[in-house]
């Protein structure tokens, strides 16, 4: 049967499917469940009340997401990087062993925590006419040891009988035994793209985490969020024509660059736009920045160090960009480069926003398929403190380049899938902007120092892949992208076994 927990209270955790991994991560449950339960709001009461028919889910500060993970031997993770920040507002859960074990998510933000070799389970019932989205958060504390790409987690929405509902959501590390905020999502597609999840009716997250050998372990706290898409009254976009864009990526924003403090992660994330915006980042620290992106427009950002160490020795994996969507999936993958006295920058230019982009293989394409909050995050490496001391200055370059295109015909208000009705984390005026404030990116204008929307402009008929300058490049041409494309999936999608913990 469903359940739900009530906020606040101590969960009774059980030796489950990890058998002896459980166990071993026994010791550090107690400090993380204590923390969660000191600063959730409770209100989970409610929870199992609320049904899946809103988008988005509210804002806020809260407590600190983060336990009794043992820093990594040398990391130099100090007191200046901060942790993961999830919202208040998130109901704490406790994941079962099983789906006949599993507590019912509602519509919005739930936190829980899942141990090494670990695989939590939770009920959502769903309508037949909605993309659902499903996204988990993986967010141990700054410092705790990790295997480098062989920690991960993962987040797979199945039937009663086990079948998948839509591709696996699976992130990992791109750093060697580099901790940092990582995410990903699973999709319910509505109609015949939903395949056996289609109708309505109770569907199982899973969420599972897999650990290297001398990975730290204590449970790794988890963020969840449900957040659901309507559906269209007439016929969906089809998806654009690659050949379509003809256009180069535009020069990066130049100019005065304003002050701007990074949030912990996706809820108290600083709102930026179309300009140079300046902030510091802590060794072994990420830090998280919202940019609003409309239907036809695409996001430019790149991401500069300064070279200001003391050391001569050059950082491998030193730092990383990251970008994600508005439902919290990653836009396009790529690993860690690295940063030396000299300074070093990456970069990304995404495909344009469009609905018909959720048909296109490639990642990077595919996450490009909403308009709203799109989220940055830059990390540092905690082994920075050997030469650069308490940080380095991070200048950020964000362009958002493209005159809006129109919305799809929705059969209800879109909600956090739109600009118009942000997520509400920005519309309440959570997350910090620079001083000076910063100026709105609708029809392409730009910020202090920004280009403007005529540069590169580009509509939602192009799509050509992401690009990540220093990091990995992701499709060189179209026919090389259509080669790949399935190869590209099948590496990242990789579908797990039907558990015996399911039914």
């Amino acid at each position: 049967m469903a359940r739900v927990l009530a906020a606040g209270a101590v969960a009774v955790w059980a030796v489950g499917t990890a058998g002896a991994p459980a166990a071993r991560a026994a010791t550090g449950r107690g400090a993380v469940q204590q923390q969660w339960a000191a600063g959730t709001s409770a209100r989970a009461g409610a929870a199992g009340a609320r049904g899946l028919d809103a988008a988005g889910d509210a804002p806020g500060g809260g407590m600190v997401l983060g336990g009794s993970g043992s820093p990594a031997s040398g990391s130099g993770n100090g007191s200046g990087a901060r942790a993961y920040r999830p919202s208040p507002e998130a109901h704490k859960v406790t994941g079962g062993h099983s789906s006949k074990e599993a507590p019912t998510l509602a519509a919005g933000l739930s936190t829980d925590e899942v141990a090494p070799e670990e695989t939590r389970y939770y009920a959502v019932r769903l309508d037949a006419t909605s993309d659902v989205y499903v996204s988990a958060v993986a967010a141990p504390v700054p410092g705790t040891r990790v295997e480098g790409r062989e920690d991960s987690l993962s987040v797979t929405l199945r039937d009663g009988q086990g079948r998948a509902c839509g591709p696996q959501g699976l992130t990992r590390f791109q750093a060697d035994g580099m901790t940092y905020p990582v995410a990903d999502y699973t999709v319910r597609r509505a109609g015949e793209g939903g395949g056996p999840c289609r109708a309505a009716g109770v569907y199982y997250v899973a969420v599972e985490r897999r650990a290297g050998v001398v990975s730290a372990a204590e449970p790794w706290p988890v963020e969840l969020r449900v957040m659901t898409e309507p559906g269209l009254k007439g016929e969906a976009p089809k998806q654009p024509s690659p050949s379509a864009s003809g256009t180069g990526e535009p020069a990066p924003p130049d100019g005065s660059a304003r002050r701007v403090s990074g949030g912990t992660g996706f809820d108290d994330a600083a709102e930026v736009h179309s300009g140079v915006w300046r902030d510091h980042l802590a060794p072994g620290e990420t830090r998280f920045y919202r940019v609003p992106v409309d239907w036809g427009q695409r996001l430019q950002a790149r991401a500069e160090f300064g070279g200001s160490g003391a050391g001569t020795q050059p950082l491998v994996d030193g730092w990383g960009l990251s970008a994600y969507n508005p439902a919290r999936g990653a836009v396009g993958r790529g690993r860690f480069v690295t940063v030396d006295a000299a300074g070093d920058s990456a970069g990304l230019w995404t495909a344009p926003v469009a609905y018909g982009n959720r048909e296109n293989p490639d990642e990077a394409v595919g996450a490009m398929r909403m308009a709203g909050t799109y989220y940055l995050a830059v990390s540092l490496s905690p082994a920075a403190a050997k030469s650069w001391g308490d940080g380095v200055d991070l200048t950020l370059r964000v362009n958002v380049v493209g005159r809006p295109a129109a919305a799809p015909d929705y059969r209800a208000a879109p909600g956090a899938f739109s600009v118009a009705d942000p997520d509400p984390g920005v519309a309440a005026g959570h997350g910090g902007t620079g001083s000076g404030g910063a100026s709105s990116s609708s029809g392409g204008s730009a910020g202090a120092g920004g280009s403007t929307g005529s540069a590169g402009t580009a509509t939602g008929s192009g799509v050509p892949p992401l690009r990540i300058a220093g990091w990995a490049g992701i499709g060189t041409g179209v026919t090389l992208l259509a080669v790949l494309a399935g190869w590209t999936v099948l590496a990242r999608r990789r579908a797990p076994a039907t558990s015996q913990s399911w039914g």
